[in-house]
C-alpha cells in the first residue's frame, strides 16, 4: 500500500488549516462526507473509476476499491486535478 501526501505543509498550524480544508472539500465535492466526530478522515466516493478515497488532515490519502493498479493511478490523477481546480491542494 502506498500513501501520498496531498499537501506539503506539516506544522501544527497547517494541521488546523488542513482540517478546515477537509471541511471545504466536503462542501464542494459531490459524494464526499466529512464528519470528524464519527471518523477523522473525509470519505469521497468516486464514480469513475469506482474507488473510495479516505483523505486525512495529516495529508495522507488512502485509495481503496480499485480493480487494478492502472485504475488506482487514474483515480489518483483525477482527485489531484479536482483538488487543484478547487485550489485545495498546495
Amino acid at each position: 500500500m502506498k500513501t501520498v501526501p496531498w499537501h506539503k505543509k506539516m506544522s501544527k498550524k497547517g494541521v488546523k488549516k488542513r482540517a478546515r480544508d477537509l471541511e471545504m472539500v466536503g462542501e464542494v465535492m459531490d459524494n464526499a462526507m466529512y464528519e470528524p466526530e464519527q471518523f477523522p478522515g473525509l470519505i469521497y466516493r468516486m464514480t469513475e473509476p469506482k474507488v473510495v478515497f479516505l483523505l486525512f488532515s495529516s495529508g495522507k490519502i488512502v485509495i481503496t476499491g480499485g480493480k487494478s493498479e492502472k485504475e488506482v493511478k487514474q483515480a489518483a490523477e483525477k482527485i489531484r486535478a479536482i483538488l487543484k481546480d478547487h485550489e485545495l491542494m498546495y
